[in-house]
């Protein structure tokens, strides 16, 4: 399940450029390994904001739809009298 809490978090995370290179790894397979790490970070920011959109809309049609169905009648219906005794 994801959260705005989740995705905010993942993109709190999200990796600054190093301020000081020469303590940085070099090398190809360290250059491999960042970009690999950066393309999953990323690929789960990804994700979760399409599941956030996809939730929303998801949201936003059944909201409207129920209006059509009238359960929103069978759930406010202020005609109703109350239990008789």
């Amino acid at each position: 399940m994801v959260t705005k809490e989740h995705l905010d978090a993942l993109r709190a995370r999200r990796e600054s450029p190093a301020p000081r290179l020469e303590l940085t790894p070099t090398g190809p397979e360290a250059q491999e390994a960042a970009r690999e790490a950066r393309q999953a970070h990323e690929s789960a920011i990804r994700h979760a904001e399409t599941a956030l959109s996809q939730a929303g809309a998801r949201f936003e049609a059944s909201h409207s739809l129920a209006r059509l169905r009238g359960q929103p009648a069978a759930h406010f219906n202020h005609t109703h009298e109350g239990p008789k005794p």
